[in-house]
């Protein structure tokens, strides 16, 4: 609808050109009250139809074409607030309307239409059918009513296929449309439905139902396809699905089978035609010679047509099941691997391992389970051909789990420092008749209880005790025997001085197991768990330092004499403090008597000098006078210090130089 109103008003736009002044044009109201430059008026109902023409804007020199013949209209102006009007006669028409400003030079065009709501209506041909098999032609019959030019009509078949739209000459048309095959599986009625659509609205035909049908589809079922020899009976039921059965398809049922030259006598087996509706009649169960592969067909007749479906029966040997195991008498904690030779054909493996658990799906693999138990037990396998009917063997296969011995013992030394004697003692249990021991420490021992066992260095060592009866069975076991090394605990400290921090330094080594632990005593009350702490002494005096180190299990204790004075006083005297390069300059300790090291640096990047006096050689090879600065460092026994500078100033060596005005004369003359 929306495509042919279009075109209606691209003809009028055609009919008049498009002026380059249309954006300037009028506009006026349209059949809704709306203004436009493209006004409708549209009339649904039946009798004359009065237009009114009104501007949105003052219009000068007015003309109106009203498009039915009739004579324009025309006037010296037509402002906003009047209206032109016209009466149309009561018939189904179109008629466009033109109005044009004279005074711009601007027409807009416009659409008149007179029509009633379309009335859809479906009919078949006078003997045509409602029903028919695919593929099938049906013809459907446009019967509308109240149809304008303006009207379309839309046509759905109902079977998926694509809707099919025709203008206003499909009216009184017959419509053709085929449904394929397929369509009658989907759907037994379908509907078909027309709608006629125009500017009045639109309306919904259908046609329901519309019968269409297509074959059955034959199916057999057999109560097995796949049999082992001696079962060779089957009985066939006949599961063809009908066709719309409910829905009328109801005529010209029957079956017809065939169940081939199965005795050899040459000649097929057949149940000839007979009629296939309720109470159904299943073929008496055929019963095969021997092993073999059969053909079944079954034909199907319905109103339709005729369907058939074609199903092979199988019969084959019989599965046998064969089973052997690697051992037949294990002890306790042994594993056993069972064997599968069957053969015939089987493809479905449940083994039951007679452990509580009964029949469980597995492959056809040979299997190893270890029983943990003493006792006898009995192994089985049953073997079938899957989805066969009657296809199952089963074997067995006894095993028998003698009771093993328990191996354990104990011992009293572990995790000792760097060397233990260890105790061993046997607390195995069962019938033992042999023991056989390795301590790991290179010795070994056939007995019941070992000697003493020495073990001189840090190590981890493997202890294994294996014990067995008189039937050979036997166990192990295993335990490890740790000898720990001992840490050495050992430091250094600096700067023990009176209200200073000391520092103290953990220089301890460790063995296979790492310091976990430090514990210090100060000597003074106070204590420290860090690995290197720092201490202030507040008093004078001689203090024994304690260090404590520990891996866990083994310690080392180490202790040092510290001595807690006041700090050094650092003096030095300088002889000379300056003169001309090259200067030797001797220096004169004067420090504390509590100093008892020293350190030089002269300033001049020569090396340090620890010495209580000494003496230093400067150079000045420049030409301006340079001063070194002198330090000195004093230091206690325990590192306390104290720093002193001088400065040294040293002369360059002066370079003669003068000039004359002598000649070469006879004297006496006069130089200078």
């Amino acid at each position: 609808m929306y495509k042919k109103r279009l075109l209606l008003l691209l003809l009028f736009f055609l009919s008049i050109g498009l002026q380059s002044s249309f954006s300037q044009c009028l506009q006026v109201l349209d059949g809704n009250g709306v203004f436009t430059d493209t006004p409708e008026f549209v009339s649904c109902t039946p009798g004359i139809f009065t237009v009114f023409i009104q501007p949105d804007r003052n219009m000068g020199n007015y003309t109106i074409v009203w498009g039915d013949g009739s004579p324009n209209s025309t006037g010296a102006s037509l402002l906003t607030t009047a209206t032109e009007m016209h009466a149309y006669a009561a018939m189904t028409a179109n008629y466009t309307i033109s109005i044009t400003d004279n005074s711009t030079g601007c027409t807009i065009m416009g659409l008149v239409v007179l029509e009633r709501n379309p009335l859809a209506s479906i009919q078949l041909p006078a003997g045509d059918d409602n029903f028919g098999c695919t593929p099938v032609q049906f013809r459907f019959i446009n019967s509308s009513t109240q149809i304008s030019t303006n009207t379309t009509f839309t046509w759905d078949f109902g079977d998926g296929s694509p809707t099919e739209t025709y203008d206003f000459m499909n009216l009184g048309d017959t419509v053709l449309h085929i449904y394929l095959p397929g369509v009658g599986v989907q759907s037994c009625e379908l509907n078909v439905t027309l709608t006629a659509t125009n500017f009045c609205g639109s309306s919904t035909a259908s046609f329901f139902p519309l019968r269409v049908w297509d074959l059955d589809e034959a199916q057999i079922t057999p109560s097995a396809s796949l049999l082992c020899y001696p079962d060779t009976v089957v009985q066939y039921t006949n599961n063809t699905i009908r066709n719309c059965f409910p829905e009328g398809n109801q005529s010209q049922r029957y079956e017809r089978w065939n169940f081939g030259n199965y005795w050899g006598l040459g000649r097929d087996s057949i149940i000839e035609w007979r009629a296939w509706n309720p109470p159904i009649i299943a073929p008496p169960p055929i019963a095969y010679p021997g092993i073999g592969t059969y053909f079944v067909t079954l034909q199907d007749s319905s109103f339709c047509g005729l369907d058939d479906i074609t199903i092979s029966i199988q019969i084959t040997d019989a599965p046998t099941a064969v089973l052997t195991a690697t051992k037949d008498t294990i002890c306790e904690g042994e594993s056993v691997t069972f064997i599968n030779s069957s053969f015939g054909g089987a493809n479905r493996y449940r083994w039951n391992y007679d452990l509580g658990s009964g029949f469980q799906n597995g492959g056809g693999g040979n299997k190893t389970r270890t029983y943990n138990t003493t006792g006898d037990y009995t192994i089985r396998l049953a073997v079938r051909i899957n989805g066969a009917q009657g296809c199952v063997d089963t074997a067995d296969v006894d095993l028998h789990v003698l009771p093993s011995p328990s191996a354990n013992f104990s011992f009293d030394n572990n995790n000792l420092c760097d060397s233990m004697d260890v105790t061993f003692t046997n607390t195995s249990s069962g019938a033992i008749v042999s023991y056989n021991w390795n301590f790991g420490n290179g010795n070994t021992f056939i007995g019941l209880n070992p000697p003493i066992q020495p073990y001189l260095a840090p190590s981890t060592y493997n202890v294994s005790l294996v014990v067995a009866n008189m039937r050979g069975c036997s166990d192990t076991e295993m335990k490890t025997v740790r000898v720990r090394e001992t840490p050495v605990s050992n430091f250094t400290v600096n700067s023990v001085c009176l209200n200073i921090p000391a520092t103290f330094t953990d220089l301890s080594t460790s063995g296979g197991d790492p310091i976990t632990s430090y514990n210090w005593a100060f000597g003074d009350g106070a204590t420290s768990t860090q690995q290197d702490p720092t201490h202030l002494y507040t008093a004078f005096g001689t203090y024994t330092v304690r260090q404590i180190v520990s891996n866990g299990f083994c310690n080392d204790t180490s202790e040092l004499m510290v001595t807690v004075e006041n700090r050094p006083t650092a003096d030095f005297v300088s002889t000379p403090k300056q003169g001309c390069s090259r200067l030797t300059v001797n220096f004169t300790n004067q420090s504390s008597a509590n100093a008892t090291s020293y350190r030089w640096n002269f300033g001049d990047g020569s090396s340090p000098v620890f010495a209580r006096d000494t003496f230093h050689t400067y150079s000045n090879s420049g030409d301006f006078d340079t001063t070194f600065v002198v330090q000195m460092i004093a230091f206690t026994a325990f590192g306390c210090s104290d720093t002193t500078l001088d400065t040294i100033s040293v002369f360059p060596i002066p370079t003669p130089s003068y000039t004359s005005d002598a000649v070469v004369d006879c004297g006496p003359v006069t130089v200078n």
